[in-house]
């Protein structure tokens, strides 16, 4: 990036930048301005420079985590200053030239009543959040002090750029961290980690694994191998990679890299390059259908509340919305208002803020299950997938001209059945009433209790995934499922095979 030549201009056009670079959101620098004009040290915050223009806000989904060289010098004016020092945030960069010309105050021109004569007052100062440092003709620190030569512009070479581009061509770092889980059991998994290292000279080195919990604290460090033998490929491949055990806590852990270079003395960190956690997991627990018709055809429109469930013991998850997909072209479109849910505690369900509408396309049969993807987020990073399905009828079966109400309490077989990683099973209530659905094996010993909490009348579906109320997956064979309302109770067959 080359702000040599930077005279300014409007500081928010350089916003979708960061938001590619950084993946987070950094508030460094504010401005202050002359708050008392028979006391020149007397600062006061800018009622237009706020700090909000100088937040830098990333991507969480997105960084840059590969050497960047900023190249700054005396002709860095004004923004030119700002973007330089702004970029000098982040931990991959690198400074090369000459100081900035340090043009963080504005100024005016008080009258001095004569033609001829003028003066300029600074009117603020912008300065470094971090002990209230004044940056006025301060100018961007470089990292490497270096400016054309007589020999290199004879031979039409850019001696900062040809710094700059060896100091990248030469660079020891780790990037492309990657997790092979996003959600973990506490205190039972472990967190598989890996990230390439560019190591071009062989030089002597060390690679760590820190982790932060939730409030941003480092809780423990791991080691990282390229041996082979911790899910990092084959030895000496450059992919190198480490586990972490988890800890009995419920919560969002973040995860930076720590490179040691022993040759160089040289020591590169990331910071918050991913995310995961022992909160949940989050699934989708049913959906409500909000629609005239209790069986869905193909051609019609489907709205509906999704409903979540904090499968957690500890933890509350805090600020959810979905995103996702339909897997399946017979859907050409989905629309809501509002794919946020209250926060979730432990073991409680919570429906949807908005309605989710969707529109099925009328050139297909129907007679199955539509599967939907759902990308369940969590204070903005995306932790937890799930899916649920809608089963489309035959155009021939349909319910147009009834009430959105279904006219009896009835239970359903689950689909699909037998069935290996989960089943959905439905059922449907003529009017509000508390439901107990339950699963039970053979002998009559209750494995999981599906639902236990009032719902609205309708259709509904419930997936169960398998395990038991203590999170373990059961074993093969045939469970009864068992749904209890309104003073009745009816009962099916499930059949799991592994």
């Amino acid at each position: 990036m080359d702000f040599r030549l930077n005279y300014g201009g409007t500081m928010e056009e350089a916003h979708p930048g960061y938001s590619l670079l950084f993946n987070e959101m950094l508030t460094k620098v504010s401005f202050d301005v002359r708050g008392n004009p028979n006391d020149h040290f007397y600062m006061i915050p800018s009622q237009t420079h706020t700090t909000d223009r100088f937040v830098i806000v990333g991507d969480p989904g997105s960084f840059y985590d590969k050497p960047i060289a900023v190249l700054t010098g005396p002709n860095a004016v004004s923004n030119g200053d700002w973007e330089s020092l702004r970029m000098q945030f982040h931990p991959m960069v690198r400074t090369f030239g000459k100081p900035s010309n340090g043009a963080f105050t504005p100024s005016d021109y008080p009258n001095l009543r004569h033609t001829d004569w003028y003066f300029t007052r600074a009117t603020g100062s912008g300065y470094l959040i971090d002990g209230h440092q004044y940056l006025a003709h301060t100018g961007v620190k470089i990292d490497e002090e270096v400016w054309l030569t007589r020999e290199d512009v004879a031979k039409g070479e850019d001696s900062v750029v040809k710094a700059a581009m060896q100091w990248i061509q030469n660079s020891v770092f780790a990037h492309d961290i990657q997790l092979d889980r996003t959600c973990a059991r506490p205190g039972i998994d472990s967190v598989g980690i890996t990230a390439k290292v560019e190591n071009p000279n062989s030089h002597n080195i060390l690679v760590q694994g820190l982790i932060f919990d939730g409030s941003g604290e480092i809780i423990d460090s791991t080691l990282f191998y390229d041996d082979g033998n911790h899910n990092d490929g084959m030895a000496g491949d450059g992919l190198w990679g480490a586990f972490w055990r988890t800890t009995q806590d419920e919560q969002h852990y973040s995860f930076k890299t720590k490179l040691t270079d022993f040759d160089s003395g040289m020591t590169h960190n990331d910071y918050n390059i991913t995310r995961f956690t022992t909160i949940g997991p989050i699934v989708v627990e049913s959906y409500i259908n909000l629609s005239a018709d209790t069986l869905i055809n193909p051609g019609d429109v489907l709205p509906m509340r999704l409903v979540l469930k904090n499968e957690g013991s500890i933890a509350t998850a805090a600020n959810i919305f979905i995103g996702g997909d339909c897997l399946d072209t017979v859907v050409t479109n989905v629309t809501t208002s509002d794919n946020s849910f209250a926060d979730i505690a432990p073991g409680e369900t919570v429906t949807s803020n908005g309605i989710f509408v969707i529109y099925f396309a009328d050139n297909f049969e129907g007679g199955r299950e539509i599967p939907f993807e759902v990308d369940i987020y969590s204070d903005n990073y995306l932790f937890w997938k799930d899916t649920f399905s809608v089963y489309i009828y035959p155009t021939h079966i349909s319910n147009k001209e009834n009430s959105k109400i279904p006219e009896k309490f009835s239970l359903r077989q689950n689909f699909p059945n037998p069935f290996n990683a989960g089943t959905t099973i439905r059922f449907d209530l003529p009017r509000i009433s508390h439901v107990d659905l339950i699963v039970y094996d053979v002998t009559g010993r209750e494995m999981k209790k599906l639902v236990q909490r009032e719902l609205t009348a309708g259709s509904h579906q419930v997936k169960w995934d398998g395990k038991d109320d203590s999170g373990r997956n059961v074993a093969s064979g045939v469970y009864l499922y068992k749904i209890i309302s309104q003073g009745m109770s009816l009962t099916k067959k499930a059949l799991l095979i592994k």
